[in-house]
């Protein structure tokens, strides 16, 4: 009997490491997006100056308000426990703010591309919707954030738990960085259909209508799992931020 006794905990034991280096080798392999840094052809467009170019890209600021606040300096957009916080980026190029120092290019980059001015990937940012935005309408859109007063706002680190990060590594929560949706050689020279009561500029302007915080309604719809998941010992409730590169993320979480 108790060599039996022995080999069950010989098989909970393991089962449990198994369990746990699987969850690990998960966290990191979320974490490691953080890291890698994309080179793409980012081309230029014209960005007007015009009233009614900025009228045009005020009215197409109106879905990055779901997200960006309606200043668009940035606010929390997803809080809960069970996954962790996501504040977004504050793009009226103030001190101190993810902006700052944004060249034409680099909000193009963002948009088009889902990268930040190093070439990281942006988490959540829906760039695969906006690199169907037309050259004219993408030129109106930044005019118009370029006319936005520096606004500073400071907001807690962003931030995903230990079983987020695991369900993230497992693709639970579907493609966290658009980037990789994109089909780059297209997002370029963009041509909008003319703008008429017609289904082809109905489907176009619908394409940027859904920009809304859909990511954020996936995490809520994930939290009777993280719940579930977050009751089982193995799942620590260790916190880590993922709005840097690794080196911060390892020294946030004391790891190397």
């Amino acid at each position: 009997m108790k060599r039996i006794l022995k080999w069950i905990g010989i098989i909970v034991l393991s089962l449990v490491a198994v369990l746990l280096l699987v969850s690990w080798v998960l966290s990191r392999s979320f974490l490691k997006e953080f890291d890698k840094v994309y080179e793409v052809d980012v081309a230029s467009i014209n960005i007007p100056s015009d009233s009614a170019s900025l009228e045009r890209g005020r009215q197409l600021s109106v879905s990055c308000r779901n997200c960006h606040d309606v200043d668009l300096a940035g606010k929390v957009f997803f809080d809960d426990p069970t996954i962790g916080t996501l504040p977004s980026s504050n793009l009226t190029r103030a001190k101190g703010s993810e902006t700052e120092g944004y060249t034409d290019l680099d909000f193009i980059r963002a948009l088009r591309h889902g990268l930040n001015k190093k070439g990281n990937a942006l988490m959540v940012m829906p760039s695969d919707s906006y690199s169907h935005l037309s050259d004219e309408d993408l030129g109106c859109l930044i005019a118009y954030v370029k006319t936005l007063p520096a606004i500073e706002r400071k907001f807690a680190p962003r931030k995903f738990n230990y079983t987020a990060q695991v369900m993230a590594g497992a693709g639970l929560f579907g493609e966290l960085f658009p980037y990789n949706m994109i089909d780059h050689k297209k997002a370029s020279k963009v041509v909008a259909p003319p703008m008429a009561d017609t289904p082809e500029y109905g489907h176009y302007v619908a394409s940027l209508e859904v920009v809304l915080p859909v990511m954020a309604k996936t995490l809520a719809a994930a939290n009777h799992l993280i719940r579930f998941l977050r009751r089982c010992p193995i799942f620590l409730k260790a916190e880590i931020q993922v709005n840097g590169p690794r080196s911060s993320l390892n020294k946030s979480s004391g790891q190397e």
